[in-house]
């Protein structure tokens, strides 16, 4: 029984964590950001546009073709498969010391839904940590299943994305595409509260998503001016709608990826000895990849007829993931080469603390743009964002070295451990720990 094992309940120690596991986190954190950095600063409906802003610069021009092409869509599946290599990690460890496995994960799950639940109401409403924290508990099922048995799930699950890709280009056809609906609306703004206006709008028709221009004006207007109590409100419902589009529309392929990253640890594929694979997957994942990639961001103008959802739906949704093994595999070559050591060291720490870095890049991002902090909330251009990504990513990365210096664990990874071991873990580094080089 589980509660007969807890002595032997512990996380994993610092020389036992794979170097390269925590680097591919690192870089994963930064492409991330550079996504996430453009739905802090702008209205959420920013995603249903298949083209650069009007009036964009020719360096904005480039950067937003930059970041949609060969970011997003492309660091959450890596972030994703990481994941699911951790659970997979963390199955296998338990199975070696004899100890029970449901309990400890279920804590850990249920810790992490809290956080993102946290998160998202109180931060930024873009949080996958609810989605992961949802999607683990199907995972922690699937993680003890034979190889065979893991694959034959991501192939089931390459039907379901498939099946729902079809319905979304059923539903384009017959005119449903949001890309298409951003219409002026009756919609006409008052004095009232911004929420207030959301809801009415809502409620009346007069506003359907965050695709149409009323929601984006009392979006900018929540999140520049606040108060927090309205921001908090439209934060909540755009959360939720999020919430539904990521489950529903995406789900099937995070826990596919969970299940890419299962399937790399029960194959030894992080071992520095597989460089022959890492290679293999570097290469063949960059050479369908960016081809897809590509293509996703030339057919993205044309989502509102059916053969451009359909063209965008396939590079995108596939054509990501696949991309995203050829991020993995490139960066395992890094970071088992020891070229670029120090560069690699800071990944290896952002990534270390990755709970921590990604909650403080989105308390960070926030503050630049949020009524609270500098309100530049519509006020900036691509290339500015992505400036700023990295700014917000290097205060980031060197909080997270100094904090190693002496930590073991990031503070937030030290409270989600606690509450998944029921043990405070030791924290404060000793020399011979202090010693250790990349991941530890």
């Amino acid at each position: 029984m589980e509660s007969a094992s807890l002595n032997r309940l512990v996380p994993v120690a610092v020389g036992k964590r794979i170097a390269s596991i925590d680097v591919a986190r690192g870089v994963a954190l930064l492409g991330i950001l550079f996504v996430n950095i453009h739905y802090m600063a702008e209205p959420a409906g920013i995603y249903f546009e298949g083209v650069p802003p009007a009036n964009s610069s020719a360096v904005s021009r480039l950067a937003w073709y930059f970041y949609h092409t060969f970011c997003e869509g492309k660091f959450y599946p890596l972030f994703s498969m990481l994941f699911g290599a951790g659970l997979a990690i963390q199955f296998e460890r338990a199975k070696v010391r004899g100890s029970g496995w449901w309990l400890a994960p279920i804590r850990r799950l249920l810790t992490l839904l809290f956080i993102g639940i946290a998160h998202a109401l109180l931060v930024w409403y873009g949080d996958i940590l609810v989605t992961y924290a949802i999607l683990g508990f199907l995972m922690i099922v699937l993680v003890r299943l034979p190889l065979k048995g893991l694959a034959a799930a991501g192939g089931v699950l390459v039907m379901l994305a498939l099946a729902m890709l079809a319905l979304g280009v059923i539903a384009t056809a017959m005119g449903g595409h949001f890309s298409g609906r951003k219409p002026e609306t009756d919609f006409v703004l008052d004095s009232r509260p911004p929420f207030e206006q959301l809801i009415t709008g809502l409620r009346d028709q007069s506003i359907t998503g965050p695709w149409d221009s009323g929601w984006r004006v009392l979006e900018t207007q929540a999140m520049r001016d606040g108060p927090y109590s309205q921001a908090f409100g439209v934060r909540a419902v755009t959360w939720l709608m999020t919430m539904f589009f990521t489950l529903f529309g995406g789900g099937a392929i995070i826990l596919l990826m969970f299940i890419v990253g299962a399937i790399l640890v029960r194959t030894e594929f992080f071992s520095p000895q597989n460089r022959v694979w890492h290679r293999r997957v570097a290469m063949g994942g960059l050479a369908i990849g960016v081809p897809s990639a590509i293509g996703a961001a030339l057919a993205a103008p044309y989502q509102t007829v059916p053969w451009g959802a359909a063209a965008y739906g396939l590079a995108q949704s596939f054509g990501g993931p696949i991309l995203s093994l050829g991020y993995l595999g490139s960066i395992v070559l890094w970071a088992n080469s020891g070229k670029g050591a120090g560069l690699a060291r800071v990944f290896s720490n952002a990534g270390r603390m990755g709970l921590t870095s990604y909650l403080l890049c989105s308390i960070l991002g926030t503050a630049l743009f949020y009524h609270w902090g500098l309100q530049w909330f519509g006020q900036t251009t691509v290339a500015q964002r992505l400036l700023l990504a990295i700014g917000v990513y290097a205060t980031v990365a060197a909080f997270a070295s100094l904090w190693l210096r002496s930590f073991l664990f990031g503070p937030m990874e030290c409270f989600w451990r606690s509450m998944t071991y029921l043990r405070f873990p030791p924290m404060v580094r000793r020399e011979s720990e202090a010693a250790t080089t990349l991941a530890s």
